[in-house]
Parts: structure tokens; sequence; C-alpha cells
């Protein structure tokens, strides 16, 4: 099992920028589903199940809807899977 990569020991620097840009994302007039399905399809990208997990659980505490988020997993690939405004949010 790979071990997870220690971003507070490898690059402390690195890990305060992050926090303060994820900061003022909250801070922004973003609505909540839409950061929750980019944080969602960041660790799609990014092959973090941790995160995976964590983002998926926080946008069913937000009001996401099931059929979203399976059809996230999909995208772009999906056909059917419309996310209305918020795909130009995906891309």
């Amino acid at each position: 099992m790979t071990q997870r990569v220690k971003y507070a020991e490898g690059s402390p620097e690195l890990l305060t920028k992050f926090t303060e840009f994820l900061a003022a994302i909250r801070e922004s007039t973003t609505e909540e589903l839409v950061r929750d399905l980019v944080a969602i399809h960041a660790a799609q990208q990014n092959g973090c199940t941790f995160c995976l997990g964590m983002h998926v659980k926080q946008a069913k505490i937000d009001g996401e809807r099931r059929l979203r988020l399976y059809r996230l997993a999909a995208w772009p690939g999906s056909a059917d899977a419309k996310f209305g405004p918020n795909k130009a949010d995906l891309s």
C-alpha cells in the first residue's frame, strides 16, 4: 500500500497557499454545488480516492443529487451527463 504524501512536511509553503486558495473560493460567489462538482472532478483527475470520498460526502450534504454524482463519473464521455450551466465549470 502506498503511503499518503505529507504535504505539510514536504511543502509547507504550497500547503499554505492552497489553504488560502480554498478559503478564497469559499468566500466567492460560486455556488456550493458547483464547488463540490469541481472538487470531485479534480479528485477524479488526481486519482485520490480519499479526496473523492470526502468531496462526494460534502456534495451530498450540500444537496447534490445522486444521479448527477453518478453521471459525473462518466463525464465527459457520457452523452446524457447534462450539467447545464455547470458543464463549463467542469471543463
